[in-house]
């Protein structure tokens, strides 16, 4: 496999960086998967899952978000949205590279696979942009409640307006995430049962940390507009969906919110979901202890598609 940095430019001028994981025979590519990955991590994370999807005729691509990675090459950008409107900005982001993905390997399948900030981004991407897309993985997701979401983005506004959109927002980062490690003894614990993982998560400089109350303010702002049923009825009505979870993930409420979305979208009259939970997996199934199982399912549900 060989991986290729690069960068584009954003619609509003902003430099986006994103890997290229493709074979070294590019001829031999039978399908795209581009991945949008999570809140506090970044797509380098993804290189081993990359490599099996290479092995298996992938070209892969995967972006930085905007205050995540190595968009983050000045103090103070990390987990900062300082711009209202920066959710919608990341989704045509996506689109920009979708589009390259699309210019380099023409008349291609092409998936996209969202992990858990990275899933609903994924699912606010296909209110906008599902045409040309041949199936969507959605990790780790869940279901948000409107209500909550409306009374956190007050606190976020708050919180802006009275301390600056860079200050880390301390409150909303425990009601938010600390809740998700309260069976475990030791940080980040809830992410996966790989104990090395778990390691190198918390020596990543461009992981964890507490983010910013702009951040929590456009995050919240997206959440409430993928709830929003009008916009899920803009998606392709034939759109194959896989949802994909540990029942351990406290993010998808242990599969019951991960079930709550399929219902969601079944009343948005999309028809082709299937969903897989794994036993006493995690949030990061990509990275879990029974990944080989998972890379496996993804690529065989991608494979029936094909």
């Amino acid at each position: 496999m060989k991986i290729i940095e690069n960068w584009f430019r954003t619609s509003d001028g902003k430099q986006v960086f994103y890997n290229e994981f493709l074979p070294k025979d590019t001829e031999k590519v039978k399908f795209v998967v581009q991945i949008f990955h999570g809140m506090a991590e970044h797509s380098e994370r993804y290189t081993h899952f990359a490599e099996f999807l290479v092995k298996n005729g992938a070209a892969v691509y995967a972006s930085d978000h905007r205050g995540h990675g190595r968009n983050c090459l000045r103090p103070g950008e990390y987990g900062v949205w300082a711009k209202k409107g920066t959710w919608f900005s990341i989704v045509d982001d996506l689109k920009i590279l979708n589009d390259i993905t699309a210019k380099n390997f023409p008349d291609k399948p092409n998936f996209i696979l969202g992990h858990s900030m990275g899933s609903f981004l994924a699912r606010s991407f296909i209110t906008r942009y599902s045409t040309g897309i041949n199936g969507v993985i959605l990790s780790g997701t869940g279901t948000n409640s409107n209500f909550v979401l409306k009374i956190a983005k007050t606190i976020a506004w708050l919180q802006c307006f009275l301390r600056g959109v860079a200050r880390p927002a301390k409150l909303l980062d425990k009601l938010s995430f600390s809740s998700f490690n309260k069976e475990y003894n030791t940080e980040y614990q809830w992410l996966t049962r790989d104990q090395n993982v778990v390691g190198d998560y918390i020596n990543d400089p461009y992981c964890g940390g507490v983010f910013s109350c702009s951040f929590y303010y456009n995050f919240f702002a997206g959440l409430i507009c993928v709830n929003q049923l009008n916009n899920a009825k803009k998606i392709s009505k034939d759109l194959p969906i896989f949802f994909i979870s540990g029942d351990k993930d406290p993010v998808g409420n242990y599969g019951k919110g991960v079930e709550q979305a399929i219902e969601f979208y079944k009343k948005a009259k999309i028809s082709k979901i299937d969903l897989k939970l794994y036993p006493e997996a995690r949030h990061e199934i990509l990275n879990e202890t029974n990944k080989e199982e998972v890379y496996k399912d993804i690529l065989n549900w991608i494979s029936k598609l094909l």
